[in-house]
């Protein structure tokens, strides 16, 4: 049984998702740094992302 355009679609909507949430992530971090002053704290976040 062959998938459905509307199935293929919502793959693909998935795949899209992870890159936009790291294009959403990884910009908020350097004004972070500068209010803690302090980049460890903020960088277990984004390992434990990738």
């Amino acid at each position: 049984m062959q998938p459905g355009k509307g199935f293929l679609v919502w793959l693909a909507g998935l795949s899209v998702l992870g890159f936009l949430a790291t294009d959403m992530y990884l910009p908020r971090l350097p004004p972070y740094r500068r209010i803690y002053k302090r980049l460890p704290p903020l960088s277990a976040p984004a390992s434990a992302f990738f």
